[in-house]
């Protein structure tokens, strides 16, 4: 147990590193410029949306439900509801996302009133890119619940770890190839690489997902 803790200890402060590590090389590639202004403000109505998709609140909900039915019914059918309530998750996600899409001409406008027209078409623009790959981060942090939920400790603080590293990575190589579009491309990069590997995860542990409702 003690090691286990010393385990998670280490992977938590490498993760740490590696964010304070990932926010010097963008300040050092962006410093102030206004293009980074503009991604930054579009993070903040980011913040908004995550709010309203209630993710701690859907956690909360959903881990003591699981284990209920674990422990009364079988694990199948703590799994079978537990996916009935994840899919409409996922509908409300996706109608969420395309309300995120299609107002961000106004939401945009709203947030960074005093900046140019063309500064309002990147942010736009830049909003519109992320407003999909917002289903996948908010499903992943539903998934990574479930995992420490069957006590798969330390695998999802890895599974982040190594996708920090990888949007490091990606972020050195990629921005003089895409400049500040490489912001956008690296939030899909670390999202599809943690789902992919909590899938992974999940249904390595003897987990399943089903497609009801």
């Amino acid at each position: 147990m003690n090691r286990a803790i010393l385990n998670m200890t280490a992977v938590n402060i490498i993760g740490i590193l590696a964010s304070i590590v990932y926010s010097i090389v963008v300040v050092n590639l962006f410093g102030t410029s206004r293009e980074i202004e503009i991604y930054f403000a579009t993070n903040v109505i980011i913040f908004v949306v995550m709010k309203l998709s209630q993710g701690g609140e859907i956690s909360e909900i959903l881990l003591p439900v699981y284990h209920k039915y674990k422990e009364n019914e079988s694990k199948e059918v703590a799994q079978r509801i537990i996916s009935i309530v994840l899919n409409w998750y996922v509908v409300f996600l996706v109608f969420l996302s395309i309300i995120t899409f299609y107002s961000a001409s106004f939401l945009v406008r709203f947030i960074i009133p005093g900046f140019t027209e063309s500064d309002h078409q990147l942010g736009i623009e830049m909003l519109q890119a992320i407003s999909p790959v917002l289903v996948i981060i908010f499903f992943n942090g539903q998934v990574q619940s479930l995992l420490n939920a069957e006590k798969k400790f330390g695998w999802p603080e890895m599974v982040d770890v190594v996708s920090r590293v990888l949007m490091l990575i990606t972020v050195s190589v990629g921005v003089t190839y895409f400049d500040i579009w490489i912001m956008i491309i690296v939030l899909w990069v670390g999202a599809l690489f943690k789902f992919i590997s909590y899938i992974f995860l999940y249904y390595r542990t003897g987990n399943r997902f089903y497609l009801q409702f």
